[in-house]
């Protein structure tokens, strides 16, 4: 056994191992499991964007996934942790087209099939990085079944998808407003808009009636660049100001057009003019207005949204103009009119592309949406009754207000990359056929002329269905969906509750009848140590992988764990890093320490204990285990992780290897076996570490894992008397080591000590462990007989075994100090703490102080004053006891 643990060596070294030998996939862990448990469990990882390297949220995820897991696995469970990535398709078209553009190529030049193998070339090389980063964070995940969201057979589950929701009426294809990202050049979901609060402005424009065009009507907007689109002024129809206006019309201003006034519920009479203009084709509110009256929609933007071309009257000279450009010179062409009634400063909410970062323009387009009403009652049906749990609870509520206020996904999007829509047009009859793949002529007319919808599916449609698409589905006979359908948890970040959790269950349950999995976990936001979100910008993102580097992947997991509580934002700093670097240090040395000049072969079956130490160890390891499988089944994550640590460092270490001293021989047995239990409990969280130091434990062969070993239960009734009667002990020894720290006593010195009012119980338990109390106490003699001797003592109380009642530790002065070197360092003590006093009483009777100071100077001052009195009176009060004065 090495003499420290060197993770960029044996981390590496494990890994090898558990993929050499098959570890990770579920039938050899099954079959090299020495009581396997008939159930299986599963969990598909949450693919990460195959766009760059791994941060501190996938670090997180793959921590806490890959310690339930292995967790599962040790208790004999089939297990499966299923990896994989996805295409990511707008972050992806992104990120080649600006690699592309770095190299001075127009990716549009290439045509589809030219840049789709650019894409293909960025896959190639960030996939194995992906990959490898996962694997060095030491997760157990089936290699061999590793999925990509566009290898052919998931395309084909998204294309059978697609065709089957077609088929049932919850697909179709409509002229509808869309979030469009002009930087992008493509649609987006609303999940995938990002608000903000900036800072803008309210026109107040006049429009003239056409009837009198002296007279005008007062239209309040965030956004006049738009009227050239408008086609009504909107009223409320109680509002007394604009009852005679109903029905009659406007010219409207710079496009020279007539629009009528109507009158719509919408309206906000108290809002500005209480007049509103209406462009169905660039507002979603105004889009529902135009289809209740039956509006005309003019799209007055281009893709680029800029300004079309072919506008009439003063308008036409605005063509090509970028949107907000073009309100600049509406405006100017407004006030030259007379027709810019006054401007306000406004706070407008903005709607960002989240992946490309421009403002999101409302678009006409055509698109293709999903329905989502009868899905999503289903899915809220299922979390409602409790088949589907979600963790925290927190996010129940949150959940449920979504799919009760769902709307219709457009799950087209304008891009190359990514799964195109199997949709079949004919060009000479336009008949639209859709199908799993593609006709050899058109199904109406028989023309060869058919051509794809060149569009590509939204990525979070083939990710909807990555619970059950990556186990074989749609064939409902394959193997793995037959075992592994429905996965027991999914465990992601509660930023994609909507994005994907909610979607995955919606599919699930619509394409299998089962919900895909009946736990969801919802791990909180990674921040560094002040409590801010981790970006490039500040400077604060802390590298997985360097921490890897520099402090081992076992050390990085245990940490992540540790810090992850249930509902709070997880606050990483190298602080933490290091306290649990030092814990995998304390098991390492105690391995050596338990291995030290052993003859103990036989140790994993639970041995015989005697010694109250060594029971107490034992009873200790059984509630742990319970508690600790009880947190685990709960994800109490940072509660499981605290129970190893306290378990590890303070029962096993501190006390039980401490007291185990005064038996060694006797105690070998129940160390080891105390030893390998802690192991296998701390595996999950510390795999790398503890298969090396199980490796080291004797009778251990070189083929065996520690990843396939039966994870301890604890026994059903555990030793109650041995935990009190411990308990007791500890009390005892502990209450001794306070007093002797205050009392300066030095480390090797014995003292001797009395008892009084002890009772049988107690009495017993002192009496049989003397040699232990001698020994962790550092006790000359012990007197159990009541007696007290007839000096300054001092006197400690420790609880009794029996209810009620006390043990009185009597303690001779004598024993702990020297009585003449005690009085000169307390007198000494006496004076200085006197001139303190006198000090500060003159520095608080000064008008000039306490009158110019701050008062929480002053405050300050005032409670030194008080601290040092206080001080005083109890050393004056030691004083005197020493002397005996008292």
């Amino acid at each position: 056994m090495d003499k420290s643990y060197t993770p960029e060596t044996h981390d590496v070294k494990w890994q090898k191992f558990w993929e050499a030998e098959k570890l990770a996939q579920p039938e050899v862990a099954r079959s090299r499991h020495k009581r396997p448990s008939g159930k299986t469990f599963s969990l598909v990882m949450p693919p990460p964007n195959v766009t760059g390297v791994l941060h501190q949220g996938h670090a997180l995820m793959l921590a806490l996934e890959d310690t339930l897991t292995r967790w599962h696995r040790m208790l004999g469970d089939e297990s499966l942790y299923l990896p994989g990535s996805d295409h990511a398709s707008i972050a992806v078209n992104m990120q080649v087209v600006k690699q592309l553009a770095a190299q001075g190529i127009d990716f549009k030049t290439l045509g589809r099939d030219g840049f789709l193998k650019e894409c293909w070339k960025w896959i190639e090389n960030y996939q194995p990085r992906i990959f490898g980063q996962i694997k060095a964070m030491g997760t157990s995940c089936d290699w061999s079944r590793a999925k990509f969201t566009m290898d052919p057979e998931l395309n084909k589950s998204v294309a059978y998808a697609f065709v089957e929701l077609h088929r049932r009426g919850l697909i179709y294809r409509a002229e509808r407003l869309v979030n469009w990202s002009p930087k992008g050049q493509t649609g987006l979901s609303d999940l995938e808009v990002l608000y903000e609060d900036r800072e803008s402005s309210l026109w107040h424009l006049k429009y003239p009636l056409s009837h009198d065009p002296s007279q005008f009507l007062i239209v309040v907007t965030t956004r006049p660049e738009t009227m050239l689109g408008d086609t009504a002024v909107a009223v409320n129809p109680s509002d007394p100001r604009y009852q005679k206006l109903i029905g009659k019309t406007l010219r409207l201003p710079i496009v020279d057009r007539e629009i009528p006034i109507i009158a719509d519920d919408y309206v906000d009479a108290s809002f500005g003019s209480g007049a509103v203009k209406i462009t169905p084709a660039h507002d979603f509110n105004d889009f529902d207005v135009g289809q209740r009256h039956k509006l005309p929609k003019i799209n007055i933007f281009t893709k680029e949204a800029k300004i079309i071309s072919g506008l009439p009257a003063e308008a036409a000279a605005l063509a090509g103009f970028d949107r907000f450009d073009a309100r600049k010179k509406v405006l100017e062409l407004l006030e030259k009119k007379g027709l810019l009634e006054k401007t306000e400063k406004h706070k407008n909410r903005v709607g960002i592309a989240e992946r490309h970062g421009d403002v999101v323009e409302p678009f006409l387009s055509n698109q293709w949406y999903l329905k989502m009403d009868g899905m999503a009652k289903a899915a809220a049906s299922a979390v409602t009754s409790g088949d589907v749990q979600i963790v925290p609870h927190e996010f129940h509520n949150q959940f449920m207000r979504w799919m009760e206020n769902i709307h219709d996904w457009c799950i087209s999007r304008q891009l190359w990359w990514g799964q195109q829509i199997p949709a079949f047009y004919c060009e000479s009859c336009q008949y639209l056929e859709v199908a799993v793949t593609a006709p050899a002529h058109c199904a109406k007319c028989k023309s060869t002329k058919v051509s794809q919808d060149p569009d590509v599916l939204d990525t979070w449609f083939s990710s909807a269905l990555w619970p059950f698409s990556t186990l074989g589905w749609p064939n409902p006979e394959a193997k793995d969906f037959k075992k592994f359908y429905p996965t027991q948890v999914m465990e992601t970040g509660f930023d994609i509750l909507f994005f994907w959790v909610a979607r995955m269950l919606m599919t699930g349950l619509e394409f299998t009848g089962k919900a895909p999995f009946s736990k969801v976990y919802l791990h909180p936001i990674v921040r560094d140590a002040d409590g801010q979100k981790m970006s490039k910008t500040k400077g604060n993102v802390i590298d997985p992988l360097e921490i890897v580097k520099t402090f081992g992947a076992d050390t990085l997991r245990l940490t992540l764990n540790a810090l992850c509580v249930q509902g709070r934002d997880l606050r990483l700093s190298e602080e933490s890093l290091d306290s649990y670097r030092n814990f995998i240090n304390k098991v390492w040395n105690a391995v050596n320490f338990a291995r030290m000049g052993t003859s103990v072969t036989e140790w994993q079956s639970r041995p015989k204990a005697l010694a109250l130490h060594d029971r107490w160890i034992l009873a200790r390891l059984d509630a742990t285990a319970r508690d600790l499988n009880r947190a685990w089944s709960e994800f109490r994550m940072q509660e499981a992780a605290g129970l190893l640590y306290h378990f590890f460092w303070n029962d096993y270490c501190d006390w039980y290897l401490e007291a185990s001293k005064s038996s060694r021989e006797e105690s070998q047995p129940v160390i080891l076996h105390v030893l390998g239990e802690a192991l296998k409990m701390l595996h999950p969280l510390c795999p790398h570490v503890t298969e090396e130091l199980w490796h080291a434990l004797p009778g251990v062969a070189e083929k065996d894992s520690l990843s396939v070993e039966s994870f301890p239960m604890g026994e059903s009734f555990p030793d109650t008397a041995a935990l009190a009667e411990f308990k007791f002990v500890q009390d005892f020894i502990s209450s001794l080591r306070n007093l002797r720290s205050e009392s300066k006593v030095p480390p090797g010195k014995k003292i001797s000590i009395y008892c009084a009012g002890l009772r049988e119980n107690s009495t017993r338990v002192l009496s049989e462990n003397q040699s232990l109390l001698g020994s962790l106490a550092r006790l000359e003699k012990m007197y159990l007989d009541g007696a007290v001797p007839d000096q300054k003592v001092t006197k400690v109380l420790v609880t009794a075994l029996e209810a009620g009642c006390n043990v009185e530790i009597v303690v001779p002065l004598t024993e702990l100090v020297d009585l003449n070197e005690e009085k000169l360092r307390l007198a000494k003590e006496v004076e200085t703490l006197k001139r303190i006093v006198e000090s500060q009483e003159m520095k608080l009777s000064k008008e000039s102080f306490v009158s110019k100071a701050p008062p929480e100077v002053v405050d300050k001052e005032r409670l030194k004053l008080t601290e040092a009195k206080d001080k005083l009176l109890r050393t004056e009060k030691a004083l005197a006891e020493v002397s005996g004065e008292a």
